[in-house]
């Protein structure tokens, strides 16, 4: 047990320097990169650079960095030599995930255990001794680096006048950046942390430590000068919705460090140890059975605030609000390591789509089954093959278990579940065996529906759809109507007074008929034009060249139209596109394209004619790019006018996943000299059709926000007309 503050720094930093067998491990893949690049691009040279090499590194975090020297011609945006190296490096490594983290291509080895990051670099001139180069920016642009440059400064720094003292201290600042996730650069804190050193006579860490937390505070993370002079400035983030979270949790560990510092200075361990367990600066085991295995701190906290970063993937991750820890649950060892190594070591969050990285893999009794605490409930949307309760409610269970069942049918029959190469063979022997997945499918299927009939583990119940229409004020008109009698299909239905099952026809153009007759235009509505509306006036905002998150994205082509010789579609998106974080992050870019948008409804009409051209990559995105549909977008905008569609747009733009779908069926109106009027939206339901989540979602929307007219249409069942033809039952003589 360490018995003084410097004690407990030296040991902490003993435990936290990556090993050379650790180093090596990650580097061992250099070859095959470096060959593989040389095939595709050409290449000077390349070598290792970042924290492995400066020797700043913490275990189990740092990355082998690798600056490659590409003869190939430089690209026009440093996002596009991303991109073209990240391709080249997944035909080499098909089974790795592989990802673009600027300036770098992230190589997850090992279920993310032996990380690699390839930074492509052009050469652009050189300085004294020292080679610059350009390499991807924060955007799509370039930005200038000098690395040999750097580590000469780092190696400096440590040898004045303090020696050995500067790399350490970097680690320490860097420790606090990975087990807290704060979202500033690692190599900022290297430089900064070197500046520092170079400044004291003396560096005692736990003293320094504080204060150089202090000083960053003080300055809230400027960016530097770069030191050498080689280059521009050091930038600390990359956006401003990261420089307050970054800055947020500065605050809370200087808050931290200084009452550590105060209590130490006093002669009271304890409750300094204690305060810089709180900041993550150090580890309570440390302090308990000789400050060792810093890897996973799990009885620093008990992670009792805990909440899913991302509900939706296969295997999930839990973030500590007390703590701020990254981590997968111990039972899903085989998920981690047989079915989904890669997502083992990184997650995205759900709101804002980043990539966050897992700190704590592993980690016993994380889950809420693992607890014995009752978990909330995420169903999925009902579709074809899963419109069960059990398969909405319990889809990630059947899943998983499956999963493992099958892993263990696996392993009874001899099979290895990873090749020769390290790459897991679950989805292989999944193709392979379909038939006994699908019988293992169905009993874990059937197992979960009897253990909820019995002891269920989520409430199904939800408000009816007659309290859904009370709740938001729809009035529901009834139509009585013919209804035909078919084995399958949607309904077809008659007047009362027609018995020629010719002239059946599906529920909403019976409504539409009926509307007709009484004088009013109809336009099938329901979610495409929509789409197409948002497409057009908003590609502008979506695309919008200053967000910093636009990178190209590829997505299969629709019907072939637009696609390139590999049949896929490019656009430029931000990578958090549709979310509520999206609209919240480019808040004031959204308001000013609001304001830039006409309130006149021929000025309207004249700009969504102009940019049909311009925002059809998007739209194609958006799956509403037919004609039809740009007839219809336009069509809303004459019918609602202006001031009416930028409301929508809005309403659409705040969380665009979440409301772009549910539209009632139709809009209909009066056309007058004076224009439309009368405008009303119906949602068309058969007798036993349910209002579905999506419907619900937009009807509880359009009543707090929208507030468009809108009734529900209820086509009920008054007569049933049973007809053969000719012998032959109705529903088998194909009509639609």
């Amino acid at each position: 047990m360490a018995k003084t503050a410097n004690e407990g720094f030296e040991a902490f930093l003993s435990r936290i320097t990556p090993t050379d067998a650790e180093r090596a491990k990650a580097a061992s893949h250099r070859v095959g990169i470096e060959a593989k690049l040389h095939a595709r691009f050409g290449l000077y040279r390349i070598f290792e650079s970042g924290s492995f090499r400066h020797g700043t590194g913490v275990s189990g975090h740092s990355d082998v960095d690798l600056f490659a020297s590409l003869k190939s011609s430089k690209p026009a945006y440093g996002s596009s030599a991303l991109s073209a190296v990240r391709d080249a490096l997944k035909e080499r490594y098909p089974s790795t995930y592989i990802h673009v983290a600027k300036p770098a291509v992230v190589l997850d080895f090992g279920a993310g255990y032996e990380r690699v990051e390839v930074i492509p670099a052009y050469l652009l001139q050189q300085v004294g001794d020292n080679m610059k180069y350009n390499i991807p920016g924060v955007t799509t642009e370039w930005m200038q680096s000098t690395p040999e440059a750097h580590l000469d400064y780092v190696n400096e720094s440590n040898t004045m006048p303090v020696k050995g003292k500067a790399k350490a201290l970097a680690r320490l600042v860097k420790a606090w950046k990975y087990y807290r996730n704060v979202p500033v650069s690692s190599f900022y804190l290297e430089m900064r942390a070197a500046a520092y050193t170079r400044r004291q006579n003396a560096v005692v860490y736990w003293m320094d430590i504080c204060l150089l937390l202090e000083e960053l505070q003080g300055i809230k993370l400027a960016s530097m000068n770069d030191p050498t002079g080689t280059t521009g400035r050091i930038h600390a983030y990359s956006s401003e919705s990261l420089k307050q979270d970054a800055l947020s949790k500065l605050d809370t560990a200087v808050s931290r460090a200084r009452k550590a510092y105060d209590a130490a200075a006093k002669g009271n361990l304890k409750a300094a140890f204690e305060q810089w367990v709180c900041s993550s600066l150090v580890s309570s085991q440390h302090i308990t059975d000789g400050w060792h295995n810093m890897a996973r701190p799990s009885n620093t906290c008990t992670h009792h605030n805990r909440t899913l970063l991302n509900p939706w993937e296969s295997l999930r991750k839990y973030v500590c609000s007390d703590c701020s820890a990254v981590m997968t649950c111990l039972c899903d060892q085989d998920i981690a390591l047989y079915v989904s190594p890669h997502q083992a070591m990184t997650g995205t969050d759900q709101h804002t789509r980043d990539d966050v990285r897992v700190t704590h893999p592993l980690t016993p009794d994380v889950c809420d089954q693992c607890r014995g605490e009752q978990p909330k409930a995420y169903p999925k949307a009902a579709h074809r093959g899963s419109a069960s309760l059990i398969h909405r409610y319990y889809w990630h269970e059947i899943y998983r278990d499956t999963a493992l069942e099958f892993l263990a049918w696996c392993r009874a029959e001899g099979l290895p579940l990873l090749d020769e190469s390290g790459k897991a063979q679950f989805f292989d022997y999944r193709r392979e065996h379909a038939e006994k997945y699908a019988e293992i499918e169905c009993s874990v299927i059937e197992r979960i529906k009897a253990t909820h009939a019995l002891h269920p583990k989520y409430d199904f119940t939800r408000p009816s759809d007659a309290d859904v229409i009370k709740t938001n004020d729809v009035t529901v008109e009834s139509v009585p109507a013919c209804y035909l009698v078919r084995s399958a299909g949607p309904a077809l239905v008659l007047p009362l007074d027609v018995d020629d099952p010719a002239q059946g026809v599906q529920v909403e153009e019976f409504v539409a008929r009926q509307l007709r007759a009484q004088g009013r235009e109809v336009m099938f509505c329901e979610s495409r034009p929509l789409q197409t509306l948002f497409g057009n006036l908003m590609w502008l905002w979506v695309q919008s060249p200053d967000d910093p998150r636009l990178r190209p994205s590829g997505f299969g082509g629709r019907d072939g139209v637009g696609t390139d010789e590999h049949g896929l579609i490019w656009t430029l998106l931000p990578h958090d596109f549709g979310s509520a974080a999206h609209a919240r992050r480019r808040g004031q870019a959204l308001d000013a394209h609001m304001d830039m948008l006409p309130n006149d409804t021929a000025e309207m009409l004249w700009a969504y004619d102009y940019w049909q051209e311009p925002s059809r990559p998007l739209r194609q995105y958006l799956w509403a790019y037919t004609e039809e549909d740009e007839q219809r977008a336009r069509q809303l905008i004459t019918v609602l006018g202006a001031p009416l569609v930028k409301l929508i747009l809005r309403y659409l733009a705040e969380s665009y996943w979440e409301r772009f779908l549910g539209w009632p069926d139709l809009m209909t109106r009066r056309d007058t000299p004076g224009g439309p009027q009368d405008v009303e939206f119906i949602e068309v339901k058969s007798s036993s059709d349910k209002l579905s989540d999506d419907q619900r979602s937009w009807i509880k929307g359009n009543h707090e926000i929208l507030k468009l007219p809108f009734r529900v249409v209820k086509v009920h069942r008054t007569r049933r007309l049973d007809v053969v033809i000719e012998g032959k039952p109705l529903d088998t003589l194909g009509v639609d």
